[in-house]
């Protein structure tokens, strides 16, 4: 008695394969798509900390701090961004944003329980938007990756 392979390896066929990569290209649309995304997270940190400086009679908050957080979000969308590559061409890119929307709901939710927000420290609002910014970086991620793709 013979019983059926249990290969359960993805083998592309010969007429199917998985994208490569214009590596300059990639490069370029990353990194753009960092140092934008760095400067809308700095905005959003800056105007975040500003609203909470402003509330809490306060004067107007440094830019250093929100410089260091805007680079941090955008390194940390980045890394998030960069497991797309391998996800790409697999027909599970659909799945991405759904796995980033979730991861970011539920740090968001840990950190809100125990960073302090619910005792009435407003600064962790400022974490907050570290990780959503970081996490717009990563969604936007595929579409810069896709003009990269070279099926040659």
């Amino acid at each position: 008695m013979t019983y059926p392979s249990t290969n359960y390896e993805h083998h592309p066929q010969d007429n199917q394969q998985l994208p490569k990569y214009d590596i300059q290209k990639l490069a370029i649309n990353l990194g753009a798509l960092t140092v934008l995304g760095g400067v809308v997270a700095f905005a959003v940190i800056f105007l975040v900390s500003a609203t909470i400086n402003a509330f809490s009679n306060q004067p107007v908050p440094e830019l250093s701090e929100s410089l260091f957080l805007a680079v941090c979000s955008a390194l940390i969308g980045l890394c998030f961004g960069l497991i797309y590559l391998p996800i790409d061409g697999t027909g599970n890119e659909g799945l991405y944003k759904v796995a980033v929307g979730a991861l970011t709901a539920v740090v968001s939710v840990v950190y809100v329980l125990y960073g302090g927000l619910l005792g009435g420290d407003w600064s962790t609002l400022k974490i907050l938007a570290v990780f959503l910014c970081a996490a717009a970086i990563a969604i936007m991620a595929p579409a810069r990756i896709a003009p990269a793709v070279n099926y040659a």
